[in-house]
């Protein structure tokens, strides 16, 4: 029975693998290497190294290296993936391997999932968003604990940046939209637009103007020409207001959106949901929220309240979390958003 499962498993398994398990270790900084087929024709392999570790390659002969080292793909104990330069001049490659031959089968669907998305792309900057995004979308589905349902003050945040991208969307297209977002892939700044930044951030109605500033480099204009500081009111709301709703209900409508607008974002959009913590096997029908209008935009100043490597010695500090009121930004208050599209 068991080795009859085996060899159903084998069958199961690309016919690669088969063979490089077969195959000798091959000789130190050496590599045993299978092609792989691809529709579109990309150069890809499947490989054992000399310590019987297996991976695959994606080579990249037009998009400069550096291309590759601006991602910052997902790390996780099954999966390793580093962007390496080959011996072409600012070319290089993608090299994913698993660090446990034991799962070889499942790094083998893995794989295949990765090579049918490059199927769809027709271009290398297309092959190393389709990756990227993959990657990402694995690293969720690999996880051995599930993700937390996101607190009534994550979810506020969450909801702050899905408004402006909405926006940002019907101003500049989903897919530019989507590429801009980048507070899920944890960068400094919730929006890159060029050489625009823009923190988004959310407070409670009332009487009290703060918001909270989570570390030194949010407020920080870096090298950027531009920085913007747009804050939306996000209350606590009941089903009885007609114009509540839920995050569930906010994803759902931005999904229908995109999918009349732009239907191939739609896969790159969820997975910077799920990236946001955001799992929709959590219920979040009892969450009511309420935007209230109209949101705040600043723009950030050299002499803007604030902490920032450029006006506070921080190389003695860390984890700086503090609040700033608005009502030190009132100078600084601009009308509508134009500003920030008219700067593109």
């Amino acid at each position: 029975m068991t080795n009859d499962l085996n060899k159903q498993n084998e069958n199961e398994i690309d016919d690669n693998w088969i063979s490089l398990r077969a195959a000798k270790n091959p000789p130190l900084d050496g590599l045993e290497y299978r092609p792989v087929y691809s529709k579109k024709g990309w150069n890809i392999i499947h490989f054992k190294d000399h310590n019987g570790d297996y991976g695959m390659r994606i080579f990249f002969e037009k998009l400069e290296f550096n291309k590759l080292q601006e991602k910052k793909f997902p790390d996780w104990n099954e999966i390793k993936i580093k962007p390496l330069e080959n011996r072409k001049k600012d070319k290089g490659y993608l090299d994913i391997r698993i660090t446990n031959a034991i799962y070889l089968e499942q790094f083998d669907t893995f794989c295949k999932n990765i090579v049918s998305g490059s199927d769809m792309c027709s271009t290398e900057t297309e092959l190393l968003e389709n990756i990227f995004k993959k990657c990402n979308h694995w690293k969720l589905l690999m996880k051995n604990k599930r993700v937390e349902k996101l607190k009534p003050f994550e979810q506020q945040g969450l909801i702050g940046e899905l408004t402006f991208l909405k926006l940002l969307m019907e101003k500049i297209g989903v897919r530019d939209a989507i590429e801009a977002w980048k507070g899920p892939d944890k960068l400094v700044k919730d929006f890159l637009l060029s050489s625009i930044g823009i923190e988004v951030k959310t407070k409670q109605g009332g009487l009290k103007g703060q918001v909270q500033i989570s570390s030194e480099f949010q407020l920080s204009k870096d090298n950027l020409a531009k920085l913007f500081l747009l804050v939306f009111t996000v209350d606590k709301s009941t089903e009885i207001n007609p114009n509540s709703f839920t995050l569930t209900e906010q994803i759902e409508d931005i999904k229908n959106f995109i999918i009349q607008k732009d239907i191939n974002s739609l896969d790159e959009f969820l997975g910077k949901v799920y990236m946001s913590k955001y799992d929709d096997k959590h219920d979040y029908k009892s969450d009511f929220w309420l935007l209230v209008d109209p949101y705040q935009l600043f723009i950030i100043k050299e002499k803007s309240p604030r902490i920032s490597p450029e006006n506070t010695n921080c190389n003695f500090l860390s984890e700086i979390k503090y609040k700033i009121s608005l009502e030190g930004l009132k100078d600084s208050l601009l009308e509508n958003l134009d500003v920030i599209y008219d700067a593109l």
